[in-house]
Protein backbone atom coordinates (compact mmCIF):
# COMPACT_ATOMS: atom_id res chain seq x y z
CA UNK A 1 0.00 0.00 0.00
CA UNK A 2 1.17 3.70 -0.46
CA UNK A 3 -0.55 7.06 0.03
CA UNK A 4 -2.15 6.86 -3.68
CA UNK A 5 -4.14 4.60 -2.11
CA UNK A 6 -5.30 6.21 0.60
CA UNK A 7 -9.30 7.10 0.97
CA UNK A 8 -10.16 11.41 0.94
CA UNK A 9 -11.48 10.13 4.81
CA UNK A 10 -7.84 8.58 5.93
CA UNK A 11 -6.21 11.76 4.56
CA UNK A 12 -8.73 13.91 6.94
CA UNK A 13 -7.89 11.60 9.59
CA UNK A 14 -4.05 12.06 9.12
CA UNK A 15 -4.11 15.88 8.88
CA UNK A 16 -6.09 16.23 11.83
CA UNK A 17 -3.84 14.03 14.03
CA UNK A 18 -0.45 15.09 12.67
CA UNK A 19 -1.86 19.16 12.92
CA UNK A 20 -2.55 18.42 16.40
CA UNK A 21 0.57 16.82 17.19
CA UNK A 22 2.50 19.88 14.97
CA UNK A 23 0.69 22.48 17.19
CA UNK A 24 1.71 20.36 20.79
CA UNK A 25 5.48 20.46 19.32
CA UNK A 26 5.24 24.27 18.86
CA UNK A 27 3.68 25.02 22.17
CA UNK A 28 6.62 22.72 23.36
CA UNK A 29 9.23 25.15 21.51
CA UNK A 30 7.67 28.36 22.12
CA UNK A 31 7.73 27.07 26.28
CA UNK A 32 11.77 26.07 26.09
CA UNK A 33 11.96 29.59 24.32
CA UNK A 34 10.69 31.54 27.06
CA UNK A 35 12.60 29.45 29.60
CA UNK A 36 15.31 30.36 27.79
CA UNK A 37 16.77 27.07 26.60
CA UNK A 38 20.10 27.12 24.91
CA UNK A 39 19.58 27.23 21.23
CA UNK A 40 22.47 23.88 20.97
CA UNK A 41 20.61 22.06 24.08
CA UNK A 42 20.16 18.42 22.51
CA UNK A 43 16.72 18.13 23.50
CA UNK A 44 15.52 21.73 22.08
CA UNK A 45 17.25 20.78 19.03
CA UNK A 46 15.11 17.57 18.82
CA UNK A 47 12.28 19.47 19.55
CA UNK A 48 12.72 21.99 17.31
CA UNK A 49 13.32 19.36 14.16
CA UNK A 50 10.33 17.49 14.95
CA UNK A 51 8.29 20.51 15.22
CA UNK A 52 9.43 21.27 11.39
CA UNK A 53 9.35 17.46 10.28
CA UNK A 54 5.75 17.46 11.58
CA UNK A 55 4.65 20.67 9.67
CA UNK A 56 6.40 19.43 6.52
CA UNK A 57 4.08 16.42 6.20
CA UNK A 58 1.03 18.60 6.80
CA UNK A 59 1.79 20.12 3.55
CA UNK A 60 2.58 17.04 2.46
CA UNK A 61 -0.80 15.44 3.85
CA UNK A 62 -2.54 18.70 2.38
CA UNK A 63 -1.42 18.58 -1.04
CA UNK A 64 -1.86 15.09 -1.79
CA UNK A 65 -5.49 15.47 -0.04
CA UNK A 66 -6.40 18.07 -2.42
CA UNK A 67 -4.73 16.22 -5.52
CA UNK A 68 -7.43 13.41 -4.20
CA UNK A 69 -10.05 16.03 -4.42
CA UNK A 70 -9.41 16.78 -8.17
CA UNK A 71 -7.27 19.73 -7.56
CA UNK A 72 -5.20 20.34 -10.76
CA UNK A 73 -2.42 23.05 -10.94
CA UNK A 74 -4.38 25.60 -11.37
CA UNK A 75 -6.53 24.81 -7.87
CA UNK A 76 -3.51 25.23 -6.26
CA UNK A 77 -4.66 25.83 -2.20
CA UNK A 78 -2.72 27.60 -0.15
CA UNK A 79 -0.50 25.16 1.36
CA UNK A 80 0.47 24.40 -2.13
CA UNK A 81 1.52 27.56 -3.36
CA UNK A 82 5.26 28.84 -3.13
CA UNK A 83 5.39 31.45 -0.59
CA UNK A 84 6.76 33.76 -3.08
CA UNK A 85 4.11 33.57 -5.53
CA UNK A 86 5.92 31.21 -7.99
CA UNK A 87 8.50 31.54 -10.43
CA UNK A 88 10.07 34.98 -11.56
CA UNK A 89 9.42 35.70 -15.37
CA UNK A 90 12.79 35.95 -17.01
Amino acid sequence: MDSSQLTSEQFERMFAMVSQHRDYLWRLVERMRVRRFPADDPVYRAALTTYEKASNLCVVIASCRERLRGGGEGDQTIMMKKPWGGDRPA
